[in-house]
């Protein structure tokens, strides 16, 4: 996950109290990430996932010991992030299959008490895409036109194509996806590839490159900073069944 170059100024862990700013808390930081599991273990796994990475600049020098009880919290998933070498200064964990742009809670907890809890909003704006044809259900034949809605037109001069997801594998073979070649609308609000021979379910997702800033949480509390880095190269995922 890109890190974020700039950050605010150290300030106190929000409920400690006024007298926790003589490094027995170090300062935390928060970065997260929308991406798409380009590489999913199993066809449950097919989805966005958020990347958070939870730091502690001033361990680079000082050192100081973390809690064993600390884990990083992604709305209902908790994760123990692995925290190796004495001076590792940020620990990152990924979660989710998320098919829709929800909301996201990013908090860090040591054993019962959060220490910090970000909310962000937008990180999966792709997800908005809707399919068009076919219009009536999901069903598309072998060969015929699959149409869908792009939520924001890629960058001029970007590659967009189709990756199909599929969704029907039996347990005995690994998850696996193909591609295929499409043409953009002359706006850049419509995408037209062609349904492949192969049938069953899939997820279909456009990859392209879009033009979406960072944004900050839409709140913050117990991190120096919490910056989020939206999902900028899938549009998807829309659903269907590919039939003989």
């Amino acid at each position: 996950m890109r890190r974020r170059a700039r950050w605010l100024l150290a300030s106190c862990l929000a409920g400690l109290g006024a007298g926790s700013c003589g490094g027995d808390q170090p300062p935390v930081m928060l970065s997260a990430a929308g991406t798409w599991n380009a590489d999913p273990s199993t066809v449950a796994e097919t989805g966005y996932q958020v990347a958070a990475d939870v730091g502690w600049p001033d361990r680079r020098q000082s050192c100081s010991p973390l809690s064993a009880n600390l884990r990083i919290r992604i709305n209902d998933v908790e994760a123990t992030p692995m925290v190796t070498g004495d001076c590792r200064w940020d620990v990152r964990v990924t979660s989710g299959a998320f098919q829709q742009d929800l909301p996201i809670t990013v908090q860090l907890v040591d054993g019962d008490q959060v220490l910090g809890e970000a909310h962000f909003e937008g990180l999966f704006p792709g997800a908005h895409a809707r399919l068009v044809t076919p219009a009536n259900g999901q069903q598309v034949r072998a060969g015929d036109s699959i149409v869908l809605t792009m939520p924001m037109p890629p960058v001029s001069g970007g590659t967009t194509y189709a990756e199909f997801y599929w969704l029907d594998t039996p347990a005995t073979v690994p998850p696996f996806h193909t591609f295929a070649n499409g043409t953009l609308s002359a706006d850049g609000s419509m995408f037209q590839t062609t349904a492949p021979t192969m049938t069953g379910r899939a997820a279909v997702v456009l990859k392209t490159v879009f033009d979406v800033g960072p944004g900050p949480a839409s709140s913050c509390s117990g991190f120096e900073s919490c910056d989020a880095e939206p999902n900028t190269n899938t549009i998807g995922p829309v659903f269907v069944e590919v039939v003989p």
